[in-house]
């Protein structure tokens, strides 16, 4: 049962297929699949029938997913309670950058050696080489 929370917590499975957002209150449909009650309710009274299979949906035969409710409930917690930890950093700008790079010795040989290198591995030196000097100004 953990195992089986855990895959559908880390899928998609718990965004709807028409409002693309988290369930808050899902239901199952006759066509089998699930939907936020408030989306599905607003389609069938418009089209009669399953967004996906096109067979006729009612309104009345909407059944809630408590289930899909309360992993729904949990990854947003989840969220934001990740949202509340997070630090903020201040950005450099681009001329910091710039000077990290080129007042730090340590980089020297890297750029001399991408000379020879392709460009893919050029940028991602180069990224590999701005990543070093925010971690450095921010360390220091």
């Amino acid at each position: 049962m953990e195992a089986s929370m855990q895959s559908i917590a880390e899928n998609d499975d718990l965004i709807c297929p028409i409002t693309l957002e988290l369930y808050r209150d899902p239901v199952i449909a006759a066509d089998g699949h699930i939907y936020e009650r408030e989306a599905i309710t607003k389609w069938i009274l418009e089209n009669g029938t399953s967004p996906f299979s096109r067979q006729p949906l009612s309104v009345e035969n909407l059944q809630p997913d408590n289930y899909l409710r309360h992993l729904a409930a949990q990854r947003r917690n989840s969220a934001t309670s990740c949202n509340a930890n997070k630090n903020v950093l201040n950005p450099l700008s681009f001329s910091q950058i710039a000077q990290l790079s080129i007042s730090s010795e340590r980089e020297r040989p890297i750029a001399t050696s991408v000379k020879s290198t392709s460009t893919r591995t050029r940028c991602i030196i180069i990224m590999a080489i701005i990543i070093v000097a925010i971690f450095i100004s921010l360390v220091t």
